[in-house]
């Protein structure tokens, strides 16, 4: 078994902080959109915002070396995020099939935007 460096237990724990985050926000719009329709006709475009913020948690929680770090673990945890709140939202029967798919490449593309604008430089 391969010993973990502090900087990879952090980026590890920024992952896992930043993806739970971003599903709770992303489950708290698909619910409250379940019984607000103005709400749900947001849902691509906030459901996107989310999927940058939790990249930009990312980003700012990870502390990596390279912004191509940040962008791709902010990919990550945009587009999980953005998957499982769009799966409580078919599983709620207010979108189809089809909407998970497109919901997780949005989110995935915007987690990347996230974290590569909420990348710091390490001193």
């Amino acid at each position: 078994m391969e010993a973990r460096s502090p900087a990879n237990a952090m980026t590890q724990g920024a992952l896992v902080k930043a993806t739970i985050t971003g599903t709770l926000l992303q489950c708290a719009m698909v619910i409250l959109g379940h019984f607000v329709p103005s709400i749900a006709a947001s849902f691509p475009i906030v459901g996107t915002a989310l999927g940058a913020v939790t990249g930009f948690l990312f980003a700012k929680w990870g502390g990596r070396a390279t912004r191509l770090g940040s962008a791709t673990g902010g990919a990550l945890a945009g587009g999980v995020a953005g998957m499982l709140g769009s799966v409580v939202s078919l599983a709620l029967g207010d979108v189809g099939v089809d909407t998970v798919g497109v919901a997780t490449i949005s989110t995935v593309v915007a987690g990347l935007l996230g974290g590569a604008v909420g990348h710091r430089s390490q001193p």
